[in-house]
């Protein structure tokens, strides 16, 4: 991820030495759970508690790990992989593009989503002439939004697949996350204000900001995100390499740090494996951490 290293030459003179505080009730040091040996661009868990990877290493993968301990399966090649979800049905959604081609996105959208089934392998397209596709998400109604870093749109993908590109425009959007509850999405920005905001899925889709990083976390890339159980946005920080949480005020605090080039966080599904109640973080490092979170 060439802009996230360039960002600390870009924002350096910027920053005053602080930056986000311990969470409150919030002990201990993340736990390695997998090691993959790749370039780790996002994760997501099924309702069977396996997890999924996109690894951005070599020419692009798609990853599942079973179980805590376990090595990773090659599900199937999938170039520049970026966001993943998993669907109802099983099948995963994976951005496809998120690589150094999409600087020019703006111009020439070249980025996809195409769905993976894991149980054969096999990828389809489901939309093209998309940004980038870094962080993709789904909503209840079927849409699926995707963004693109460098010019800062959120596309939307609409169930018939017909692409609206810009739907709505966050500086430097980068993860991304439907909160269902309050029908509206949180995207994170890497730079220029770094933080995240939050866009309505109702008309006329206002872009608002929920939470800016101060002092040094404004060098720390916010990179994708989760919502926890209290509907609050869970970040990971790239250059940071930290998990942050945003509380309902705005403020951020840190969960836990230590982990260079950190990129995706995702709760656990179901009563074993990458269970529900446990937050997982991956990163270019290749490494699967276990993040306290206090409950």
């Amino acid at each position: 991820m060439a802009v996230a290293t360039a960002a600390a030459a870009l924002l350096g003179g910027a920053t005053t030495a602080t930056a986000a505080p311990r969470c409150a009730g919030v002990t201990g040091a993340p736990t390695p759970v997998a090691r993959t040996g790749g370039s780790i661009e996002a994760l997501a868990v099924d309702p069977q508690g396996r997890l999924y990877l996109s690894d951005n290493s070599g020419a692009g993968r798609v990853l599942r790990i079973d179980r805590p301990g376990e090595a990773p399966r090659v599900i199937a090649a999938v170039a520049a992989p970026g966001g993943i979800v998993v669907q109802a049905d099983g099948t995963l959604l994976v951005g496809t593009g998120n690589g150094q081609a999409a600087l020019l996105a703006a111009l020439l959208p070249r980025a996809g989503v195409v769905r993976v089934d894991p149980a054969t392998g096999a990828v389809t397209s489901v939309a093209g002439k998309l940004g980038m596709a870094n962080g993709v998400t789904r909503d209840d109604a079927g849409n699926v939004y995707a963004t693109s870093l460098y010019d800062g749109a959120v596309d939307r993908i609409a169930p018939d697949g017909r692409v609206r590109r810009a739907w709505a425009s966050v500086p430097t959007a980068n993860g991304i996350a439907v909160d269902a509850a309050r029908h509206q999405l949180f995207v994170t920005r890497s730079l220029l204000g770094a933080g995240v905001s939050r866009v309505s899925l109702d008309p006329p889709y206002r872009v608002r900001p929920y939470a800016t990083a101060k002092g040094l976390d404004l060098l720390g890339f916010p990179d994708g995100l989760t919502i926890d159980p209290t509907g609050q946005p869970v970040v990971a920080a790239f250059l940071a390499g930290e998990v942050w949480r945003v509380t309902g005020g705005g403020s951020v605090c840190r969960l836990a740090g230590g982990m260079p080039q950190s990129t995706s966080v995702a709760f656990g599904r179901g009563a074993s494996g990458f269970a529900a109640g446990h937050l997982y973080r991956g990163g270019y490092d290749g490494t699967i951490y276990e993040i306290p979170t206090g409950t």
